[in-house]
């Protein structure tokens, strides 16, 4: 049986931990098992509930009023729910069950009915992207079973979008890679696609094979900007990882997307550092970091 730590459930609903643990301890919201650490554990019901209280509470609906109500008056209380807001908030939940779930068919028909209501780029930074960064699919180099089952269906449909954009309209030419044994695929592949929708010409090489491949890679491409992921914690690994790639062409801006740090450090004049892939963050980090 599929169990969940709390620190899962505050990722997945993005209701903070403490928060659950008061709905828990007040409204006897969920009811937790506990494993030989005292830790609470929670079943994939318990998630249900929770992600159906979190959209219900978000649209105005108060905690004392939902907690106990059965599954199937807050499902019907959802179906009320019009606003977009809401409509992306259910849809999103719903892939995030039929992940843990295994119901493929029902991921692909969410995802699709979604693509087909906002257009590819809304849902992109309004559902796959938080549905990639709650399920840490963004991160993870070795996936669970369900996350090995829904990541292809994902990456095809970014695949296919991919090819139906127009050609590059802008002058700025941007290289993605991987390297270090990094393996974050998919984060590359969604960084393409926003870039490509911007406008940007991107040549996308994955894993580098090694810094002397990527260096002569840059040599001859001359791009006017890198893009890489690295998550590791500030140290002397990711300063060594950073030095390596910067070393033979220091002034070419790099964006490091890293999942401990978001800033730029005296020490890199040229790199940025930021924790997502959000939009917001994205059209920062190339209005500072490209000319």
């Amino acid at each position: 049986m599929k169990l969940f730590t709390i620190k899962q459930l505050e990722d997945l609903s993005g209701i903070k931990a403490h928060t659950i643990r008061i709905w828990e301890q007040r409204y006897a919201l969920v009811c937790p098992q506990r494993n030989g650490l005292n830790a609470r554990l929670y079943t994939l019901e318990e998630l249900e509930r929770l992600l159906l209280v979190t959209v219900l509470n978000r649209n105005g609906v108060r905690i004392s009023i939902i907690a106990k109500l059965p599954k199937e008056v807050l499902l019907r209380q959802l179906d009320e729910l019009r606003t977009e807001e809401a409509l992306k908030h259910k849809l999103l939940h719903r892939l995030i069950m039929a992940l843990y779930r295994l119901d493929t068919e029902r991921f692909t028909n969410t995802l699709c009915a979604a693509v087909l209501a906002w257009g590819t780029d809304d849902v992109m930074a309004t559902i796959i992207l938080p549905f990639a960064e709650r399920t840490g699919l963004l991160w993870k180099t070795d996936c669970s079973p369900e996350e090995q089952v829904v990541l292809p269906i994902i990456s095809q449909k970014i695949s296919t979008a991919l090819q139906d954009l127009p050609a590059a309209h802008k002058n700025s030419t941007v290289i993605l890679f991987l390297c270090g044994g990094y393996r974050h695929d998919f984060m590359l592949l969604v960084q393409q696609y926003m870039l490509r929708k911007q406008g940007y010409h991107v040549i996308c090489i994955g894993t580098a094979s090694s810094h002397t491949h990527l260096q002569s890679i840059i040599e001859n491409c001359q791009p006017d900007f890198l893009f890489t992921c690295l998550n590791i914690k500030p140290g002397a690994r990711l300063h060594k990882m950073i030095t390596n790639i910067t070393l033979n062409h220091p002034c070419i801006p790099l964006l490091v997307v890293n999942g401990y740090s978001e800033q730029r450090t005296k020490e890199y004049e040229h790199v940025s550092f930021i924790k997502n892939l959000s939009y917001t963050s994205r059209e920062m980090a190339l209005s500072a970091s490209i000319p």
